[in-house]
Parts: C-alpha cells; structure tokens; sequence
C-alpha cells in the first residue's frame, strides 16, 4: 500500500502502480488528437520492489515514445543499477543523485559519464553531504564536467515555525542554488 509521503498531493492522484492503469492513460494520450491532449507527470516512485513494474515494458514506453504523447515520467529510486536502463538514460533530461554509497556511484559512473572514476566519486561524495544533490544535464553536448554536472540545495525559508507535519508553516517553494562543480584537474 501507499504511505502518507507526498501529503500535499490529492489521494486520488495517488495509486499503487498498475500495468492495467498505465496502459489505459497510454491508451488515452494515443487516442486524444495531438492539439487536444493534456500533459500529464507519472510519478513512478519507489516502484522498483514491485515486481511487475521491474524492467516493465510500458515504463521504458513512458520514457522512449512518452513525450510523442505529452507523457512525461519521473522515476525515483533507491536502485540506481536497475533504473538506469539504456532507454531510461538515453530518454532523461537530468538525472539527479543523492545520499548514495559506494556501489550505487560506482554504478552509475559507469552508466551516465566519461568522467575520470576517482573524479566522479570524489564529486559524489562531496555532494552527499548536507542534503544536496547532484545533477547530471543528459541534454548537454559537452563532455567537461563543468557543463553537464551541477549541485543543488533547497534552502528552508528562514524563521519559519515548523507545522505538526515537519513543514514549514507559510512555506511557498524551496529555493535552488545550481552552483558549479568543484573544479577539475
């Protein structure tokens, strides 16, 4: 079942995954005339434990044919060797990391960069600190660091009372700060 992350999203936007589910909103993306579809964001979240949306064939579709049909999927994970399939990189814009350990970096420095291994993991590690994460820019031409790999850290508003929900009481959205890699040598 469903936990109570994300209590600021509607229930009814919220379901278990479902191949029957996700083949009907396919379904209805494909079927609606191109000017006429709306957008819509799949979050597949954590659904890596289940074991029909493993590897599923209708994810990859999400993220090979998706933006055809103005689908457009995020998935987030724990499992970095299993998310990122050639499909799943070859079809993402930014890929973000976070709080990871030593095998899951070193799997994904195989998978998504040229970077020296030692330079990656060093970067990472790094970046693992302090509630920041790392993004990697797929859609950037360049093969230096500099111009593919950013750091991010949300900021809480200052002095702002803490609700019962650990939220921040008046809190709008969290700014970000893209701030350079360390420098390379």
């Amino acid at each position: 079942g469903l936990n109570d992350d994300y209590p600021d999203v509607p229930k009814q936007l919220k379901q278990p995954y479902s191949e029957d589910a996700l083949q009907r909103l396919i379904n209805k993306q494909k079927g609606t005339e191109r000017g006429k579809r709306k957008e819509v964001l799949v979050v597949f979240d954590d659904v890596l434990g289940d074991k029909k949306a493993d590897r599923s064939s209708l994810i990859l579709y999400c993220y090979a044919i998706g933006r055809h049909i103005n689908l457009n999927p995020i998935l987030s994970s724990q499992v970095s060797n299993r998310v990122l399939t050639p499909t799943v990189k070859a079809n993402s814009d930014y890929i973000l990391l976070s709080r990871l350990n030593r095998q899951h970096i070193l799997n994904i420095w195989e998978a998504i960069t040229n970077m020296e291994k030692r330079e990656f993991v060093d970067f990472i590690e790094e970046v693992n600190k302090d509630y920041k994460f790392a993004v990697v820019d797929m859609t950037s031409q360049s093969n230096s660091p500099e111009d593919f790999l950013m750091v991010v850290k949300a900021e809480a508003p200052k002095n702002k009372p803490i609700n019962e929900r650990g939220k921040e009481e008046g809190a709008e959205e969290k700014s970000q700060h893209f701030l350079s890699p360390p420098s390379h040598k």
